[in-house]
C-alpha cells in the first residue's frame, strides 16, 4: 500500500514522541472553550442516536408488536431524517452560517426528542409516530453533527491529529455509555428510550444556546476591547486571510467560515 500511496505531506515533526507532549497538546484543546462545546454538540447528539439504535429493537418489536421486516423498513424510515438533514445543510451553510446551521440542527433534535416524549405520554401504541419523531431527530443529527465536528477541528491545523481523536474519543464514548445504560434500563414500557433521546437532543440545543448567549452578553458589554496581540480561543481567530493563492471559491469559503464562526464566539 506504501508504494502506490506515498505520503503526500514532505514536512516532518522534528520534535520526538512522548507523553508529556501529548499533554501539551491536549491541555492547549481543552482551554478552547469553543471546543468544547463543539465537543458537546457532537456528544449529546450521537448519544441519542446511538441509545434509539440500542433500544428500538425491544420497543418497536416487542412492545409495538412490528415483525423483524417491519422493524427494518421503520427504521430505515427515521434514518432518511440524516439525509434530508445532511443534504439541506450542504447548502444551508453557506447561506446562512455555521452557528445558524448548528442551532437549527439543535432545534430539530431537541423537538425529535420531545416528541418521542410527547409520543410515549399521550400512550399513542402508533408505531409510525415514534419514526416520525425519531425522523426529526435523524435530521438534526444531520444538520447539526458534521457543522460541529468541522468547527472543532477548524482551529487546529497544526492540532489536527489530536482534535480529531479528542472528537472520536468522546463522541464514542458517549453513546456507548448513553446506550449501554438505556438498554439496560428498558423495561415495560418505552420510557427509557424516550427520556434518554429527549435529553440529549435538549442538551444540545442548550449547550448551543448557552453559548450563543453567553456571547451576546460579552460582546455587548460597553467598552470591550481585546488585548493588543491576544490569540482568541474562536475559530475564527485562525482562519487564514485572504491571499492571491486562493482561488475564488478558497476565497468564498474563507470569507464564510470567517463570518459564521464570529458570530458564534
Amino acid at each position: 500500500m506504501r508504494l502506490f500511496l506515498p505520503e503526500t505531506l514532505n514536512l516532518t515533526s522534528s520534535a520526538p514522541l512522548s507523553a508529556s507532549a501529548f499533554l501539551h497538546d491536549y491541555r492547549t484543546l481543552l482551554k478552547n472553550r469553543s471546543l468544547l462545546v463543539y465537543v458537546g454538540i457532537v456528544s449529546t447528539s450521537y448519544a441519542g442516536l446511538f441509545a434509539w439504535i440500542s433500544a428500538s429493537p425491544f420497543v418497536l418489536q416487542n412492545l409495538y408488536g412490528l415483525s423483524p421486516l417491519e422493524f427494518g423498513l421503520a427504521f430505515g424510515l427515521a434514518c432518511i431524517g440524516s439525509v434530508i438533514g445532511a443534504g439541506t445543510a450542504a447548502s444551508l451553510v453557506t447561506r446562512i452560517g455555521l452557528d445558524r446551521t448548528i442551532g437549527l440542527g439543535a432545534m430539530a433534535l431537541a423537538g425529535g426528542g420531545l416528541g418521542l416524549v410527547a409520543v410515549i405520554e399521550l400512550g399513542s401504541s402508533w408505531a409510525p409516530a415514534l419514526v416520525l419523531a425519531m425522523a426529526v431527530y435523524h435530521a438534526g443529527l444531520g444538520l447539526a453533527m458534521p457543522q460541529a465536528i468541522a468547527g472543532a477541528l477548524t482551529p487546529f491545523p497544526d492540532h489536527a491529529g489530536a482534535a480529531s481523536s479528542l472528537v472520536g474519543f468522546v463522541q464514542q464514548s458517549s453513546a456507548a455509555l448513553v446506550g449501554a445504560v438505556g438498554g439496560h434500563a428498558l423495561g415495560a414500557t418505552a420510557w427509557p428510550l424516550a427520556a434518554a433521546v429527549a435529553a440529549m437532543g435538549a442538551m444540545s440545543f442548550a449547550l448551543w444556546a448557552a453559548c450563543i448567549c453567553a456571547d451576546q452578553r460579552r460582546d455587548d458589554r460597553p467598552g470591550r476591547t481585546e488585548p493588543a496581540g491576544a490569540a482568541s480561543d474562536h475559530p475564527s481567530s485562525v482562519i487564514p486571510p485572504p491571499s492571491a493563492t486562493h482561488t475564488s471559491l478558497d476565497l468564498m469559503q474563507i470569507n464564510e467560515t470567517r463570518g459564521a464562526l464570529t458570530r458564534i464566539r
